[in-house]
């Protein structure tokens, strides 16, 4: 099976990271693929005239594959709220699946305005708002972010499959603890996490981030119990996961979640803000804390850390289920389900 594959790099992924595995997986299976897309983990990116524009307009990179139309059986647009523009118009007898990965109310102001990827997106989205019902298939996350897409395309059509991850052997329990461990940037609540680093000033926080405000640096440098890492190498940040006691994870919203999967693969609990984490509820090792509440985060986080070892292998039980060899195996079923 040839399949097109658009989708991007992105520079907080580590190199073998994010949907980038999927494909490596998929390979693994037997599926073909050309890859078109930036990859904005390239130190020299954007290096000429066109990367400029595609960086700015990612839908771009759909005209480029076009010239391989002829060859491919599938086409896969592993980002759709940024790269799905006018692939029903340039692939009109190839089928078309389509990933989405922003939490359910993003997703619903990209359906209605197409500007996830910008103002100029959004202009081209007005001429192009019906290329959902041309999906062969759409591919969320999350059942809330399917309940936004059955407003545009029929149901039997939308599949959710979750994020996967890879499964690193687990720190000994007999290594140096670190405290409590967050890691990411999009769509944290950072008001939420200075006030209960704040509150517990006995506890040792740690914060990996590569795209931190400076507004945020800032302050979070006056909290003495909070370090700050960044541009860490993936050895580097396995290292830090792996000895940490739990993870505190405070989201505004939730899809799916790269750091989430990451942290439960190394046996670290997770104090997590509850917002659509209902795949996450009652099971043991995820305790959820209302969003934006310091004061019942800081309880979760006291909880968790009394019985951390306790659940280390609950956590990592969770992770394998997300396995990326069994996230492409789920994939190709639906690429073998519509060519």
């Amino acid at each position: 099976m040839n399949v097109i594959a658009l989708l991007t790099r992105f520079r907080h992924h580590s190199p073998t990271g994010g949907y980038k595995r999927l494909l490596s997986e998929l390979m693994e299976l037997g599926v073909a693929f050309q890859e078109f897309g930036n990859d904005e983990t390239r130190t020299d990116f954007p290096r000429n005239a066109w990367e400029r524009q595609q960086a700015s307009y990612k839908w771009l990179a759909e005209w480029r594959a076009f010239s391989q139309a002829k060859t491919a059986d599938l086409v896969h647009i592993m980002y759709g709220e940024e790269y799905f523009r006018f692939s029903h118009w340039l692939f009109p007898r190839t089928p078309l699946v389509a990933t989405f990965h922003q939490p359910a109310s993003l997703l619903a102001s990209e359906l209605r305005t197409g500007r996830h990827g910008g103002r100029i997106a959004g202009l081209t989205h007005r001429l192009t708002q019906n290329r959902f019902k041309k999906l062969a298939a759409a591919i969320v996350t999350n059942p809330d972010q399917a309940k936004v897409l059955e407003e545009v395309m029929p149901a039997n059509r939308i599949h959710v499959i979750p994020l996967g991850v890879d499964l690193p052997e687990l720190t000994p329990l007999n290594a140096p603890r670190t405290g409590v461990i967050t890691l990411g940037n999009w769509l944290r609540d950072w008001e939420t996490y200075e006030r209960v680093a704040r509150l517990k000033p006995e506890i040792r926080f740690t914060l990996i981030n590569r795209n931190l405000a400076p507004e945020w640096k800032t302050r979070f440098a006056a909290l003495p119990n909070v370090s700050y890492l960044s541009d860490l190498s993936e050895a580097e940040l396995q290292q830090e996961l792996g000895q940490a006691d739990i993870a505190f994870l405070p989201l505004k919203q939730l899809a799916g979640s790269n750091a989430l999967l990451e942290c439960l693969a190394l046996g670290l609990p997770i104090a997590l803000s509850d917002t659509s984490a209902d795949a996450w509820r009652g099971s043991g090792a995820v305790e959820l804390f209302a969003a934006g509440d310091a004061d019942a985060a800081s309880k979760v986080i006291d909880d968790l850390l009394e019985k951390s070892f306790g659940l280390r292998e609950k956590a990592r039980e969770i992770a394998e289920q997300f396995s990326w060899a069994s996230i492409a195996k789920q994939t190709l079923e639906i690429y073998k389900s519509i060519v």
